[in-house]
């Protein structure tokens, strides 16, 4: 669900417990929205997150490693393998 706002609040980098956060998805969201966002981009590592958002905007993403580094890669359909150049990423 979309903010009813054309403004709004958002977090783009946020992990779960899915890579090295310390929140499920679910709560995570749970929290952002108490705390006012209307957005987040779940970018755990080399996984894709997939969870619906109840009241907040669910931007799907991966934070990527990469042969150079980490790459945040939103709106992402499927896993993009780690290890990869950047330019392949």
């Amino acid at each position: 669900m979309a903010p009813q706002s054309s403004e709004f609040l958002a977090d783009l980098h946020a992990h779960t417990t899915r890579s090295d956060g310390v929140l499920e998805p679910r709560e995570l969201l749970r929290l952002a929205k108490s705390r006012g966002l209307g957005a987040v981009a779940i970018t755990d590592h080399n996984v894709l997150t997939r969870v619906e958002g109840e009241g907040i905007l669910v931007v799907p993403g991966e934070e990527v490693s990469t042969t150079a580094g980490h790459i945040l890669a939103y709106l992402v359909q499927e896993e993009i393998p780690r290890g990869l150049d950047p330019e392949e990423a």
